[in-house]
């Protein structure tokens, strides 16, 4: 019997998410991160952004906004 391609492909995307979530489950966070990251405020990073569009080369920004709120 043989098994297609892409069901080998999403058995090891399973597989590789639940490694990961387990492994995050484990992590412990210190106490000065979350006085940092729960504080209510927000960051900011942003990035110069050239991508493909109607087969041309478009450039911009791409702007990520992180906030943590009760």
């Amino acid at each position: 019997m043989k098994i297609p391609f892409q069901y080998i492909i999403i058995f090891l995307l399973f597989t590789a998410c639940q490694q990961n979530k387990e492994q995050a489950e484990k992590r412990e966070i210190s106490q000065k991160w979350k006085d940092y990251w729960y504080s209510g405020e927000a960051e900011i990073t942003s990035y110069d952004l050239e991508q493909a569009r109607y087969g041309e080369i478009r450039k911009g920004e791409a702007v990520l906004v992180y906030v943590t709120e009760d």
